[in-house]
């Protein structure tokens, strides 16, 4: 009876200890990734200006919805709102762009978007600002001109509460801070117009980086290689992008979303494009 006392004792001493230093693990977790949140960095310099008289309002439609920007991450006009609640990204409530647009100057836009620095000097995080970075000034003009001309709303205050998982891998260099990611991934692309060899790497980093990195070799569990699209005819291509159906008839879940609600608009000759450059990638070296 004494001998089973000991062990119990042991135990609780152990579960105890292991609790403590679970408790203390957490702490260091938590203060470590703060410093790496709150990071800031210098404010580039920016000669975007936005003009809404050489703008293309429904291609800004168009690109906004391919980019995820409209009926996308930011709520269905705009407006922002619950983007993601769980323990691996955390709370995100994503802003109201209309709002957004208006009250912040062109070069804080173009530093927020393209550069990932927003106005108070800390990185954006879960905004792809490393693939938006390539977004031409002709793009990124058609966007702006069209988030600007669309109605005012009064949606919630954004909020960002990063999860443990997303901070884990802050603190273990596996998701770096959108300015970071930038500066490894530079220099910059510049357009490529529809008859261009690099509009459809244009394409490739200024849409499907989101998901699958600037390599474009995917996030391991999550997304492939584009490399795979070797293996895709263009027919069975154009209707991934269209329908998010896979070889075979598969139904892939988060591309099937994507694809129906934005990939559908891109043009045929993009989807050419992109295809082209596309299955290059395997036959680029590792």
């Amino acid at each position: 009876m004494i001998a089973i006392k000991k062990l119990f004792k042991w135990l609780a001493v152990i579960v105890v200890s292991l609790l403590g230093l679970a408790a203390a693990a957490l702490v260091i977790l938590w203060i470590w990734s703060g410093r790496i949140i709150d990071r800031t960095y210098p404010t580039p310099t920016s000669d975007f200006r936005a003009d809404v008289a050489t703008a293309d309002l429904e291609e800004g439609r168009r690109l906004a919805i391919l980019r995820g920007c409209y009926a996308g991450c930011h709520g269905k006009q705009l407006e922002g709102g619950l983007f993601n609640d769980d323990i691996v990204l955390g709370y995100i409530v994503t802003p109201d762009l209309t709002r957004a647009f208006a009250e912040m100057s062109d070069a804080e836009l173009d530093a927020l978007i393209r550069r990932g620095v927003k106005p108070d000097g800390t990185s954006t995080l879960v905004m792809p600002s490393a693939s938006f970075y390539h977004l031409s000034d002709s793009d990124l003009n058609d966007i702006t001109a069209f988030i600007r001309s669309q109605p005012p709303s009064d949606a919630a205050v954004s909020e960002m509460r990063p999860g443990l998982l997303l901070r884990l891998m802050l603190v273990r260099g596996r998701w770096p801070t959108q300015a970071e990611n930038i500066a490894a991934n530079g220099p910059w692309l510049p357009a490529a117009t529809a008859d261009d060899d690099e509009h459809g790497r244009y394409l490739a980093l200024t849409v499907c980086a989101e998901c699958h990195q600037m390599d474009l070799q995917g996030f391991p569990g999550f997304t492939p290689s584009l490399a795979a699209t070797i293996a895709y005819s263009r027919d069975d291509f154009g209707r991934l992008l269209s329908e998010g159906i896979g070889l075979g008839g598969r139904q892939l879940g988060l591309m099937r979303e994507v694809a129906v609600g934005r990939f559908v608009h891109f043009t045929e000759p993009e989807v050419d494009a992109l295809y082209a450059y596309l299955r290059t990638l395997a036959a680029q070296p590792d």
